[in-house]
């Protein structure tokens, strides 16, 4: 009896596992199909680098207000001119609204990085912190709203469609959701919802339906506004610009204490020769260092830090220092992320991978991931050329101008079981993942793993007069030497010579 329980207790488990990963696809592929749509839609609107160029326009047509009027669902028009100026790379945005309502009114909604700053048409005072107001700006323009989207893409999904149309919704980062109507033969987006509540109407939609003047344009012309089915605006779009200045007295008038700047966009990196044809990559924001190898035809990048988009920046930097020669192989010295995380980058570089034997299944498995989620990150699938540092083996890449030794050596790291050295004999340098550190201030005593370096120099007799290390950077003296070295084993391996 009890064996029988514990069968069908094992049988339930185990249906209840299978349920569970068809319910993650689902919502996995609910994701995907909701991506899917939308990344057609940013395309159709000039693509992700669109998304972020500066705009501004006019909205010119007529607000309408609800009131104590002498007939239900009477409305006031009021004629309303509307100044919107987006710049991403600011982080700013503003709508400035001026209307005839008993008098002329104003209002306005600046946006800079996470803060709102809200002056509404019967107020007299600016306040900060009304985020509520800041989707105001969004809503005016398609390409912002996608922009919207794509940066809160965790939260999107498929809702459904009809035979002109698909709707995805997302969240934004104050927990608005909204859904975006994406025609189904023009990938634009014609009409964005968001649920709303009214004391008088109860539960209902705001929405916001863009106008476009025939089939293939994707600025629009008219936008339309409705309050719980009730039209509440009415415009056309003027005056549009691409790439327009920023109003910096606008700006001051709004927040005197708004530091207007440019949003630092990927890693802080700087690059410094150290020896003939030879340079180091600085990573500042991630304590960090890449090598770069020049020779004659071509060059070598020895690591590959934290993700594809840290590495595509530092494959973009070593093309514009030397235009004229392909990077032909990136070395990893062994799996960990801060040193190969950004491997995939490569790979689609059309660079071979030089990497141990034990990593090409990991890098294989993971190039077929997808990294939607993170616009800057993303990945498609390729195919990986790559040559591998056999156990206890040896590479070595040279030409008249360079030359490097690429040493297997991972069993005495007390880190990983493979392990990549990388030596260069005509600049007597030795280039390592981590596994030691060079204190500017003072000595740190160390074990097997900077052991493990004294151990490969002294075993393939290398004549090295400066050791380089890729982790860490911050606090760290520029390189160590072989008596920074053995200092830092001294404690530890007394017999050390």
């Amino acid at each position: 009896m009890k064996k029988a329980t514990l069968f069908l207790l094992f049988c339930f488990l185990l249906k209840s596992n299978i349920g569970t990963g068809q319910t993650d696809k689902l919502v996995m592929d609910n994701y995907q199909k909701a991506d899917n749509i939308l990344q057609k839609t940013i395309v159709q609107h000039g693509g992700q680098a669109k998304l972020n160029v500066p705009m501004s326009f006019h909205l010119e047509g007529t607000l309408y207000f609800f009131g104590h009027y002498d007939v239900p669902e009477k409305t006031n028009p009021a004629p309303d001119t509307n100044r919107v100026s987006f710049f991403p790379d600011l982080g700013v945005s503003y709508l400035s609204s001026s209307i005839n309502y008993y008098g002329e009114r104003n209002k306005i909604v600046m946006n800079h990085l996470d803060s709102t700053y809200y002056s509404g048409y019967f107020d007299r005072d600016f306040s900060k912190g009304k985020l509520e107001e800041r989707n105001q700006i969004y809503v005016s323009y398609p390409t912002q709203m996608l922009l919207l989207a794509d940066n809160n893409k965790k939260t999107l999904s498929f809702v459904g469609e009809d035979k002109e149309q698909n709707i995805i919704s997302f969240n934004e980062g104050l927990g608005n959701r909204f859904n975006l109507f994406v025609d189904k033969k023009t990938n634009r987006l014609q009409k964005i919802t968001q649920l709303d509540y009214s004391n008088i109407y109860g539960d209902g939609f705001n929405e916001f339906i863009y106008t476009y003047a025939d089939a293939t344009t994707t600025q629009p012309s008219k936008l339309t506004r409705r309050e719980h089915g009730l039209l509440e605006g009415d415009y056309v779009y003027k005056n549009f610009k691409a790439e327009p200045k920023i109003d910096t007295g606008f700006v001051a008038y709004v927040c005197p204490t708004c530091k207007i700047e440019s949003i630092k966009k990927g890693g802080d990196l700087s690059i410094e020769t150290i020896g003939k044809n030879l340079s180091l990559i600085s990573l500042k924001h991630l304590n960090n260092k890449v090598l770069i190898a020049e020779y004659q035809t071509f060059m070598v990048i020895f690591e590959g830090p934290k993700d594809a988009q840290t590495c595509q920046e530092v494959i973009n930097l070593v093309k514009k220092q030397f235009p004229n020669k392909p990077i032909k192989y990136a070395v990893f010295s062994h799996h960990h992320p801060d040193h190969a995380g950004g491997f995939a980058a490569f790979v689609q570089n059309n660079i071979q991978i030089v990497t141990t034997k034990g990593n090409v299944a990991y890098f294989e498995k993971l190039l077929k991931s997808t990294h939607t989620l993170t616009p800057k990150n993303t990945v498609t699938a390729a195919k990986m050329s790559v040559q591998t540092v056999a156990s206890k083996d040896s590479l070595t890449i040279k030409d008249a101008d360079n030359q490097a030794f690429i040493y297997e050596g991972g069993e005495n790291t007390d880190h990983v079981q493979e392990y990549l050295w990388s030596y260069f004999p005509l600049q007597k340098i030795l280039f390592v993942g981590d596994l030691v550190s060079f204190p500017q201030k003072s000595v740190r005593d160390q074990a097997k793993r900077a052991y493990s370096v004294y151990k490969i120099i002294k075993d393939k007799k290398m004549d090295v007069e400066k050791i380089y290390i890729a982790w860490p950077l911050n606090g760290q003296k520029p390189f160590g030497t072989m008596e920074d070295l053995r200092a830092a084993l001294l404690k530890n391996y007394p017999d050390i010579k």
